[in-house]
Order: structure tokens, then C-alpha cells, then sequence
């Protein structure tokens, strides 16, 4: 049967407003309320988002289905895509009945050098998705194969987003938060008290390692 596309699921304990979060951090300077250091503060809590970004977690893992077109061997990539999973062939009643194997942009050169002809898609690589956005196939798709194999469901890792209004949730468990917090509040710190750097420094390091040995644990037996 086709794979679930959504549910009823709501994560618990529910996720943080951006404004809390970023006003934790200037609690931990003492200025709760110093206009230039909210700016700031903002800024470090999307610095924390985009080192979470800089690592693979599971919790990162997203799919999309793009439809194909006869004729065509591009297909744009999602904006928040980030690395690629694998990517599957659904067939007409949208289930899972084949894949493509990905090969690395320079050995894909090598193996596909023309690929102008028609015919069946049997690998895909992406060369560059922050220049062009693009997944590429080792060839044209046919008619008949874009007939059997309407659409290809690709599995990837997305980057979460970045914050910016107070109702803001970061997108991602709410164990993470914290490493999110104390990373800001060591960033925050070299504004305006540098002697709390060190502390919120070491407990941002402590969460990060916590947070990546749970995380390796879950992937031992991922595919």
C-alpha cells in the first residue's frame, strides 16, 4: 500500500515561541530588555539553527515526490533540501516498486557521458543543489517509462529554517532547544558579559555531544 503522506502526530512537550527562546538568552546577560541586544540575541539563536544545519540528524530526514515529464532530466530540489537519502520509483497507485542509485557527480560523468538519448532512468546524482537546485538523471526518461513510473519519491535531509517572527517555532525536537539556547547565550556573552562565556560555552559543548551520541544510535540501523 502507498506510503502514509501525513498524520494526526504533535510532538510533546510542544515546541518553544521564538520569543521565548531568544528571551532565555537575554535573561542569562541580565538585559531582558535592551532593544540592541534582542537584535543580537536573534541573530545568535539563528547562528545556533544554522550549526544544527552544519550535521546530519535524523530528525532531519524529509521526502518529496516529484512528478515526471517525458523529455525532461533536470527536476528542481526542494529549498530546504540539504543531502541527498535515495530516491525511489512509485509507480501509478503512488507505492514504492524500484530505485535509482545515486552516483557521484564526477563518476556520473564517467559512466553516463551521453545522455541524450530517451529511455529508463537507472541513477541520479545532484551536482552542485546550492548553484542550480538540481536533480539530475542518467537519462531522459521515456514516455512509457514516465507512464509506468509517474513519479520518484526522493528521501533527503532538509535544513531546518531560520527564525524571525516571535511566534516562530524551531523546526525540530524540542530536545534540542537547549543546545540552541546556551550556544546563543555564549555568543550573546561576548557583548556584554564575557565572564559567562565559558559556562554557557561548556553546557552548549556538553548538549551538542549528548545530542550526537543519542542521534548515532538511532542511525546504527538506518539504511
Amino acid at each position: 500500500m502507498p506510503e502514509a503522506q501525513s498524520g494526526t502526530y504533535t510532538p510533546s512537550p510542544a515546541r518553544t515561541a521564538f520569543s521565548t527562546l531568544y528571551a532565555r538568552v537575554l535573561n542569562y546577560v541580565f538585559a531582558p530588555s535592551d532593544a540592541a541586544l534582542t537584535t543580537i540575541a536573534k541573530e545568535c539563536i539563528n547562528e545556533s539553527i544554522q550549526k544544527l544545519n552544519s550535521r546530519r540528524w535524523t530528525w532531519q530526514r524529509q521526502h518529496d515526490d516529484l512528478t515526471l515529464a517525458a523529455g525532461t532530466q533536470e527536476y528542481d530540489l526542494t529549498a530546504t533540501f540539504n543531502a541527498p537519502r535515495s530516491v525511489q520509483m512509485l509507480n501509478t497507485s503512488t507505492e514504492v516498486v524500484g530505485k535509482l542509485f545515486f552516483v557521484d557527480p564526477k563518476s556520473f560523468d564517467e559512466y553516463f557521458p551521453n545522455r541524450s538519448a530517451a529511455g529508463t532512468p537507472e541513477a541520479y546524482t545532484i551536482y552542485n543543489e546550492y548553484a542550480n537546485g538540481h536533480l539530475t538523471l542518467s537519462c531522459t526518461p521515456s514516455s512509457g517509462f514516465v507512464t509506468t513510473y509517474p513519479k520518484l519519491r526522493v528521501r533527503y535531509y532538509k535544513r531546518a529554517a531560520l527564525l524571525s517572527g516571535d511566534a516562530d517555532l524551531f523546526d525540530g525536537p524540542t530536545d534540542f532547544e537547549p543546545f540552541i539556547v546556551w550556544h546563543a547565550r555564549a555568543s550573546l556573552s561576548a557583548h556584554m558579559t564575557p565572564d559567562k562565556i565559558a559556562f554557557a560555552d561548556k553546557r552548549s559543548q556538553e548538549i551538542w555531544r549528548d545530542l550526537v551520541r543519542e542521534d548515532v544510535l538511532k542511525e546504527t540501523g538506518d539504511w
